[in-house]
C-alpha cells in the first residue's frame, strides 16, 4: 500500500538547493497559516468590539490533515501529481521567489507534511503520515478544532 510518492526524505540526504527550496515550501505555507489566523483574529476583534462575541458560537475547525500530494520533492502544480507528472528540482528552483503568489500552485513535500499533520505522535508513523492516508488506511480524519460559545 506504501506508494514511493509517499516517502520522506531525510534533510540530511538534501543537497544544499533543495534544502532552500524545501524551507522555502514551509515558509509559504507558514505564511498562510498566519495571515488566516490574523483574518480570523479580525473577525473576533470585531465581534467583541461591537458588543457581540457573547451572543456568538465559533467553531475553527481543520481539514482532515497536511497534503501530502507534494511528493518527496515537493511540486509548483498540484495538477502535476493528479497526473502522474513528477516535479524536478530545476523547474522547482525557477519558482522559487514566486511561491505563494498566483504563478505557482503549491505543495510541499511529503515530510513537511508528516510533519504538520494535526495528527501529532500519530503522523510520524509510516500508517498515517499525512492526510491521503486517513482515508485509505485509518478509515477516517482528524484533525484540529478550537470553540468559542458564550
Amino acid at each position: 500500500m506504501w506508494r514511493s510518492s509517499d516517502s520522506v526524505r531525510p534533510w540530511n540526504s538534501l543537497n544544499p538547493d533543495e534544502k532552500r527550496l524545501f524551507a522555502r515550501m514551509a515558509e509559504v505555507y507558514a505564511g498562510f497559516s498566519e495571515f488566516t489566523d490574523a483574518q480570523v483574529g479580525r473577525i473576533v476583534d470585531y465581534l467583541q468590539k461591537t458588543g457581540q462575541l457573547d451572543n456568538t458560537i465559533i467553531f475553527y475547525c481543520a481539514d482532515n490533515g497536511a497534503s501530502g500530494e507534494g511528493t518527496p520533492n515537493g511540486s509548483v502544480n498540484e495538477n502535476k501529481f493528479s497526473n502522474r507528472y513528477a516535479d524536478d528540482l530545476a523547474e522547482n528552483m525557477q519558482y522559487l521567489d514566486v511561491r505563494g503568489t498566483p504563478a505557482t500552485y503549491n505543495h510541499y513535500p511529503t515530510g513537511w507534511a508528516v510533519g504538520t499533520s494535526p495528527q501529532t505522535v500519530e503522523a510520524c508513523t509510516m500508517r498515517s503520515s499525512h492526510a491521503r492516508f486517513s482515508k485509505e488506511v485509518r478509515r477516517g480524519v482528524s484533525g484540529g478544532c478550537g470553540s468559542h460559545r458564550p
